[in-house]
């Protein structure tokens, strides 16, 4: 009987610390290359509605794919869009460009295949993981699967189109790599280009549909979009030509967790003590 008031209180506990801990749960930073807010004058709204609006689906070849998020797709947040000039004002997701992605804590991180949109080169993702790059995406491949959109959240078809790794706080080690011209582009604070006008580049934006606000720096999950030519050079500027959303466990599921633990360990208790009225009587 003792073991089990012993086992409800160090439940409740652990459920309490976990509900009082919740606000300090894991989630992802846009940050420039110190670790602050990302500049100002990054800012940047993708609404390319020929390689990232949610209609033209994966259904239409499994080469193609989502992109980032644009108020085309039906989305319901509309007012977390903005217009995308070199896109005719189109409404598109917001972030910036010249940015790098940070993990605040440690814990689980998911990686979804968004598509290729329309690009041509040849592009891949990759993580540092057990101590060397290794692809996690190849936008030629026909065998990544790709997310589709069930409703408003990303639905992965196939196991291959979605990951999840578990990693240290800091930016997270990732790159994008056009292989057709061996050019990269780098979450290390150094490598990743405004207006990419020395190479291929990658915008950070977080999630329209759970953001509660335009350019918002911080959430449970970002997009991060390649564009994979030199702004300069060929006018690319889309960020559209291999998109993968990363996500964290949300603090809401995490409530909902640590909720049930404190009413487990509270149902725990209620039973002893009942059991211990019994034999006292």
């Amino acid at each position: 009987m003792k073991k089990t008031l012993i086992s409800s209180a160090i439940i409740g506990l652990l459920a309490v610390s976990s509900v009082m801990n919740v606000a300090n749960a894991n989630f992802l930073e846009i940050v420039n290359g110190s670790g602050g807010a990302p500049n100002p004058s990054y800012q940047e709204a993708i609404g390319d509605p020929g390689g990232t609006n949610y209609t033209n689906g994966p259904t239409s070849g499994a080469s193609n794919g989502l992109g980032m998020p644009t108020d085309l797709g039906g989305w319901p947040a509309s007012s977390n869009f903005a217009a995308d000039t070199s896109f005719g004002n189109a409404l598109g997701i917001t972030g910036y460009d010249g940015s790098y992605l940070k993990l605040d804590q440690a814990g689980m991180v998911t990686f979804q295949f968004m598509g290729k949109g329309d690009s041509v080169d040849h592009d891949i993702f990759q993580l540092w993981l057990n101590g060397a790059w290794t692809t996690v995406w190849d936008n030629q491949s026909a065998s990544n699967g790709t997310c589709g959109v069930s409703g408003t959240t990303p639905n992965c078809s196939s196991s291959l189109s979605q990951q999840s790794y578990y990693l240290n706080a800091g930016l997270i080690a990732f790159q994008f790599e056009n292989v057709t011209t061996g050019d990269f582009s780098v979450n290390d604070g150094t490598n990743n280009f405004k207006d990419n006008l020395n190479g291929p580049a990658y915008f950070l934006g977080v999630d329209p549909y759970l953001a509660g606000s335009q350019y918002q720096t911080s959430g449970a999950a970002v997009y991060a979009g390649l564009t994979d030519l030199p702004f300069g050079l060929a006018g690319d500027h889309d960020y559209e030509d291999l998109g993968v959303r990363v996500s964290v466990p949300e603090p809401s599921n995490l409530l909902l967790l640590s909720a049930g633990l404190l009413g487990l360990g509270l149902v725990r208790r209620r039973r002893s003590a009942s059991a211990t009225d019994n034999l006292s009587a």
